[in-house]
């Protein structure tokens, strides 16, 4: 339930910084919103523990920080977003495989 909470927390976020970013365009900021729900989504799944919010402010703060001003367009987030679910897959990867490794030990 904390982890769905912490997804719905994190594209709330998002659409909210997407929407100041892009000077008030609703229809992309709700677009924005769902489109990084998926790294933060991931991200959460993966990740045990009461950690799975720090994630989703992670993916905040660098959308606010590295998001385009002015735009709401998908395709001028895109850099941004593909970084950011690359890096959550590999997250996941790699908490994965430490898992394993701690259960074979």
């Amino acid at each position: 339930m904390k982890r769905l909470v912490s997804v719905l927390i994190g594209v709330i976020a998002a659409g909210v910084v997407a929407y100041f970013k892009s000077d008030g365009d609703i229809g992309g900021a709700a677009l924005l919103g769902l489109a990084f729900a998926v790294p933060v989504a991931i991200t959460a799944i993966s990740l045990p523990g009461f950690n799975t919010l720090a994630p989703a402010v992670a993916i905040v703060l660098l959308m606010a920080v590295f998001g385009p001003n002015g735009s709401a367009s998908p395709g001028d987030w895109a850099v941004l977003w593909v970084c950011l679910t690359v890096a959550a897959v590999v997250t996941t990867i790699w908490t994965w495989i430490s898992a394993r490794r701690r259960r074979r030990t």
